[in-house]
């Protein structure tokens, strides 16, 4: 099993996230866009964002195949946005 922290605190929700989706990959291995999209909707619905599935799948997409830069950009359309995205 792979493990990754990117904070010091475990129980940042990205590194949960980051945990659950990385499990069964292997290092080299890109991440399915359903997979990471699935894991920022649930982060999404544990921040209280509200995002359409369009919005997540560009995010997850445009990631291609990088968790991390998945992430990353849910970070950066979540601060840009607010609580709330659409497509």
């Amino acid at each position: 099993m792979l493990s990754l922290f990117f904070c010091d605190d475990w129980s940042c929700i990205r590194c949960r996230r980051l945990s659950k989706a990385v499990a069964n990959t292997s290092i080299l291995e890109l991440v399915d866009v359903e997979v990471l999209k699935q894991a920022i909707a649930e982060a999404a619905a544990e921040l209280h964002i509200e995002a359409d599935d369009e919005a997540l799948y560009w995010i997850a997409r445009e990631a291609t195949g990088s968790v991390r830069d998945c992430y990353t950009l849910f970070d950066q359309v979540a601060a840009f946005f607010g609580r709330a995205y659409h497509l």
